[in-house]
């Protein structure tokens, strides 16, 4: 190791010499088989990246550093510490894509709506940093329910949010909509064509006046000479009063010949 400077950010190198990329002694350790009752640090990590930055601002610690693994945990960072993934599980190597660091988001809350959430985070730039983590956003199928797998709201340069890879989960439907307004009125139909007789006093003053005869019967002659015609239709007259029966007139007539049948009674 070649020693640099006393200040050892994480950055791919050990600057410091202190055996880590970053600052030993400035820093609380998390690692999947550490317990929040441990200490912090290398020898004795923290199980929960939210227990390591509560303890690193109590202890007036700058960073905290996450070994690779599965976090399923919903996190908001604390202004002015710096937290870092991708860690070996000895802290001795960090290398984002080969120790990857994943979080794992949880049930919403209106404390916690992402996965990770940074609110109202301010002070000097660069004061705050989240680095190095893969962020998978929890489903939230509810009826217009979203998925944040990163929320930030009220924050400035202060914030650094680097190097991550972020997926969201699958949101809700959204809610129907409201009913749209009625419709205007139609257009009016065009007017019916008057009835036949309508407003008429004397049927005979129609335009086919009445009383019209019927249609005459087929003519037809046998070989002997008699004359065996069909009879003529019935035919229409205009009633003296609404609804009567059908008048002689409007009965069919009797075909010729011997045997011929008689014409058929008048329709209402």
């Amino acid at each position: 190791c070649q020693y640099v400077s006393v200040t050892d950010h994480p950055d791919g190198i050990d600057q410091n010499c202190d055996g880590v990329d970053g600052e030993v002694l400035n820093a609380v350790f998390v690692a999947k088989n550490g317990s929040d009752g441990n200490s912090g640090t290398i020898e004795a990590p923290m199980l929960t990246i939210e227990a390591a930055m509560a303890k690193a601002e109590t202890s007036g610690l700058r960073d905290v550093y996450v070994a690779t693994g599965v976090y399923s945990q919903s996190i908001t960072l604390v202004e002015g510490i710096q937290v870092y993934g991708g860690y070996s599980s000895d802290f001795l190597q960090r290398n984002i894509v080969l120790y990857e660091t994943v979080i794992f988001g949880q049930t919403f809350s209106s404390a916690k709506p992402g996965a990770v959430s940074a609110v109202n985070i301010t002070g000097a730039a660069g004061s705050t940093v989240f680095d190095g983590f893969s962020i998978f956003g929890r489903n939230n199928i509810a009826a217009g329910g979203s998925s944040y797998a990163v929320y930030i709201r009220n924050c400035d340069n202060a914030l650094v949010f680097s190097n991550n890879t972020v997926q969201s989960g699958a949101g809700g439907a959204g809610t129907d909509g409201n009913d749209g307004v009625s419709g205007g009125p139609g257009v009016g139909g065009v007017a019916g064509e008057s009835a036949f007789g309508d407003s008429s006093q004397n049927c005979n003053n129609l335009s086919y006046p009445i009383p019209r005869s019927g249609g005459a019967g087929a003519v037809h002659s046998c070989s002997f000479g008699s004359g065996v015609n069909g009879g003529n239709g019935g035919g229409n007259t205009c009633p003296d009063d609404y609804n009567e029966g059908p008048v002689s007139y409007e009965n069919g007539q009797s075909g010729s010949g011997t045997g011929a049948g008689s014409g058929g009674a008048g329709g209402w």
